[in-house]
């Protein structure tokens, strides 16, 4: 996603483990191991080392909950300066480990909750959410001074100064995986020097138009994460539909 947003490079690290599922796909992305130390733990000083030319990373999709995703993010949120996108299990780990959402604090990240993963982050009930998801939203932002993207069928954006609403979409964004194309693109749009919050609010706008033109071809329902990804961007009508984008 955040090759098809533009990023001019994109390199994936993953665990010594994983590299037999990152190997040799996608063609398009270099894939390099995150350095371990001896005792088989997160070597910090080389992964810095490893990441001074990136200028943005995104942290979370495919990681899963371990110590492995928690030394991570304990290394971001200690020493990573620049722009930083935390979806998926960044956010599920993070939500374990609240007292890293202080040193994320003013930072250039964007978190990008959905609905149940926001409710993890700030300790609320679902029923809180419903109630009232813009106060619960900005008390949470405000509290740790956090940049969030909050996703639903209307995607909400909150970075203490500035609010904005998206409603392009339609449930087929609902499918696993879709999440993490969003958090692709907006990688990718920082990659390109624009600015954080306009990255997140445009990147949930594109997404939404491009499920939307699906949904002129096939049943929402049916529309999959790589069904947008080959689709993003592609402005004009798909063949033999006259719908406008």
């Amino acid at each position: 996603a955040a090759v098809k947003a533009g990023a001019g490079l994109v390199t994936l690290f993953c665990h010594p483990d994983n590299m037999v599922y990152y190997g040799d796909k996608p063609y398009e992305v270099m894939v390099r191991l995150t350095p371990l130390n001896k005792q088989d733990k997160v070597d910090k000083k080389a992964l810095a080392e490893e990441l001074k030319r990136f200028d943005v990373v995104l942290f979370g999709p495919g990681c899963g909950v371990n110590d492995y995703t928690l030394q991570v993010l304990e290394f971001l949120a200690a020493q990573w300066k620049k722009p930083a996108v935390i979806d998926a299990d960044g956010l599920n780990t993070l939500s374990q480990h609240p007292e890293l959402l202080i040193k994320l604090a003013d930072k250039p990240v964007v978190l990008t909750p959905h609905w149940g993963e926001f409710c993890r982050l700030a300790g609320i009930e679902m029923v809180d959410l419903h109630n009232d998801c813009i106060s619960s939203l900005k008390e949470f932002a405000d509290k740790y001074s956090l940049n969030i993207l909050l996703k639903s069928h209307t995607t909400i954006y909150y970075d203490g100064d500035f609010l904005s609403f998206n409603t392009s979409g339609n449930d087929g964004l609902a499918t696993g995986g879709s999440g993490d194309v969003l958090a692709g693109v907006i990688a990718g749009f920082i990659a390109q020097k624009m600015p954080y919050y306009e990255a997140a609010i445009m990147a949930a706008y594109y997404l939404g138009l491009t499920a939307e033109v699906l949904s002129e071809q096939k049943a929402t329902l049916s529309i999959t994460p790589s069904d947008i990804l080959e689709h993003i961007f592609r402005f004009e009508p798909l063949e033999n539909e006259s719908c406008d984008a």
